[in-house]
């Protein structure tokens, strides 16, 4: 199995202006951009599975649908979202209608939303005392997923940095400074290890730098 890191940071390696924020408002912060975007659609549809944390369901309302929305052609494939979440997903988020994507919510205990959840066969995975980053992976190993995409915070990227389960870091470098303390990071907190990557490519485009690296 192969675990990608998909993430787009400013210059000074923030992901965002502020801790829950939108694809759309990312867009206008200057951190995301039309190319990016198309990029990550595409990424998309070669994976099988994506884990992402609830704050992204909270800052869209919706999981990220790259085929924009149900279809008749069955040929078409979703990828699994497997969701890190501490608290309830407020049951009138769109994301709740969106039966066509198959999506698992992972959390250290029961989360309570057993009516909407069961109503769905949406799962809902406890890890328990077990690293999350280390119960997502054997879960995944264990339904046979092979192209796994890492939409981190930053909090979701450091578990999975540090029990060395990243392969890969596909990395869009925007053209700005955010400079707000506040403003989250690719990477937080702080690592255990310090993470050596290898350049694969380099790509410019729009005045966004796509860099891809193996993790080492």
């Amino acid at each position: 199995m192969k675990i990608i890191n998909i993430m787009a940071s400013s210059l000074d390696g923030r992901i965002g202006a502020e801790a829950i924020e939108g694809d759309k408002a990312r867009q206008e912060v200057g951190v995301s951009g039309k190319a990016d975007y198309q990029r990550l659609l595409a990424e998309m549809r070669m994976a099988d599975a994506i884990l992402v944390g609830a704050s992204s369901i909270r800052a869209n309302q919706v999981c990220l649908d790259h085929w924009g929305g149900p279809s008749q052609n069955s040929d078409l494939q979703y990828p699994h979202w497997y969701i890190f979440a501490t608290k309830p997903i407020p049951s009138e988020y769109t994301f709740w209608g969106q039966t066509h994507i198959p999506r698992t919510i992972m959390s250290r205990d029961k989360i309570d939303q057993t009516q909407v959840v069961a109503s769905q066969q949406i799962e809902n995975l406890c890890y328990g005392d077990t690293k999350p980053a280390q119960f997502a992976v054997e879960a995944l190993q264990m339904r046979g997923h092979r192209r796994v995409l890492l939409f981190g915070g930053g909090i979701i990227n450091s578990w999975f940095y540090e029990g060395s389960f990243v392969n890969e870091l596909k990395l869009t470098l925007a053209p700005v400074f955010i400079g707000h303390r506040q403003a989250p990071y690719l990477i937080e907190p702080d690592l255990s290890h310090i993470v050596n990557l290898k350049l694969l490519s380099c790509e410019q485009q729009d005045g966004f730098l796509f860099v891809h690296y193996q993790v080492s």
